[in-house]
């Protein structure tokens, strides 16, 4: 008796055969050459020191304030931006007649983890000054030279310090529930030295760190409008149309018994 052969045209089930799925394309670039504009609040604990002797918690507890930056897309995960800040300092429990204000600003360089989707986590680095006025200190006994035998002298604490910050760490992640608009969270901590102080017999280049946190929303116009692609898609991005993928047919020839 004779068995069937396989009709032919189909493939045989014996046969392994994948077939390829559609490479999906990169998300529109929203990012490169466009402006985006961040603002949001700040809360932040200062660390470290104002001169040799002096901490910066004797004077500050704390600040509250806001943070903005304006950022440049240079990819469509990197971008070039400067930030700047202002808050107003925390009277200390020893100290109720401290008051404290502060300025800032910096360059940096941001890194998007993704870009085209609802959630945009990021990481930034920068270099930065700031300004620190202090009122109400009064002044206090500070150790002086001490090649002269650490003798103490009466400074006064009240006035201007300028810190250079040589990190501005932040990272943080931004919601999108709309195109050009988003809100987040962020974690930050400038690291830096103070480079001038008001009175000449504070002594010393302290190291001092504000650790901090906020949340902020971003505005970019450049996502505003509609969504067809845009021009800045370049050519490596374009992918092109698969073609049909290829059936491989087989047919198995049985002998007669």
């Amino acid at each position: 008796m004779a068995i069937a052969q396989q009709p032919p045209g189909l493939p045989s089930f014996d046969d392994d055969h994948e077939t390829p799925g559609t490479p999906r394309p990169y998300a529109l670039d929203e990012r490169t050459g466009s402006l985006a504009v961040r603002l949001g609040s700040q809360v932040f604990a200062p660390v470290g020191s104002l001169a040799t002797g002096l901490a910066l918690d004797e004077v500050q507890a704390g600040g509250l304030g806001f943070v903005g930056s304006v950022e440049l897309g240079l990819t469509r995960h990197l971008s070039l931006g400067a930030e700047f800040g202002y808050s107003l300092g925390l009277a200390p429990s020893d100290c109720e007649a401290c008051e404290s204000s502060q300025l800032g600003g910096g360059l940096g360089a941001t890194y998007h983890l993704a870009q085209g989707v609802a959630l945009d986590a990021w990481g930034r680095f920068g270099l930065g000054v700031r300004v620190l006025d202090v009122t109400g200190a009064g002044s206090k006994e500070l150790p002086i030279g001490e090649e002269l035998g650490a003798r103490t002298a009466t400074a006064s604490l009240d006035g201007t310090y300028v810190g250079f910050d040589v990190a501005q760490l932040r990272v943080g992640a931004q919601f999108a529930p709309v195109r050009g608009f988003s809100v987040g969270p962020w974690l930050g901590a400038d690291v830096g030295v103070v480079v001038s102080q008001p009175d000449p017999i504070l002594a010393g280049t302290p190291v001092y760190a504000q650790v901090g946190a906020g949340l902020s929303i971003e505005l970019a116009p450049g996502s505003w409008g509609d969504a067809a692609p845009s021009a800045r898609t370049t050519e490596a991005e374009r992918i092109p149309s698969p073609a049909l993928p290829h059936v491989s047919v087989s047919s198995r020839s049985h002998a007669h018994r």
